[in-house]
C-alpha cells in the first residue's frame, strides 16, 4: 500500500509524538518552572503527575506550590549511578527503601527547590516553588 504524501504527512503528524519515547528521548517534565535544570533518566517511563500547595495557616494564602511527575525504570542502580553523576551537588540521603537527591536550582528563591527520590520501582521527581511561578 502506497500513501499519498498529504496522508503520508497526517500520518506522520498524528503518530510521530508516539514514537518519541520509543526512540530513547528522556520524557519531559511538563509544567517544570526548573526543567531544564533537571535531568529525567532515559529509560523512565512517566506514570503520573501529581501537586499541591502548601499553606502557613488554614484557609491562609498560599505559600508554595508543589508538583511531583511519578516514573517507572528498570534497573534501581543505574538509576541512582544516574543521578549520582547528573546531581553530583545535590544534597544525598539513602533510607532504607529510598535514595533521595535534594538541590536548589539555580535562580530559585528562599524555600524552592527540588528532590529526586528512587524507590525499589518507582521515580519520583518534585518540584516545589513560589505561587504563581508555575504555567498552567
Amino acid at each position: 500500500m502506497q500513501l499519498a504524501p498529504s496522508r503520508l504527512a497526517v500520518l506522520i503528524t498524528l503518530l510521530g509524538p508516539l514514537a518519541l519515547p520509543a526512540c530513547g528521548a528522556a520524557p519531559k517534565l511538563d509544567g517544570a518552572v526548573y526543567a531544564a535544570q533537571i535531568p529525567v533518566y532515559p529509560n523512565a517511563k512517566l506514570r503520573d503527575v501529581g501537586g499541591g500547595n502548601y499553606y502557613e495557616d488554614i484557609g491562609g494564602p498560599i505559600t508554595f506550590e508543589s508538583k511531583s511527575w511519578f516514573f517507572g525504570f528498570d534497573d534501581r542502580q543505574q538509576v541512582v549511578a544516574f543521578y549520582q553523576q547528573q546531581l553530583p551537588n545535590a544534597a544525598r540521603e539513602d533510607e532504607e527503601d529510598e535514595v533521595r537527591f535534594k538541590f536548589t536550582p539555580t535562580g530559585a528563591e528562599d524555600g524552592e527547590d527540588v528532590s529526586v527520590v528512587v524507590r525499589k520501582d518507582e521515580l519520583q521527581i518534585s518540584e516545589v516553588v513560589k505561587p504563581g511561578k508555575r504555567k498552567a
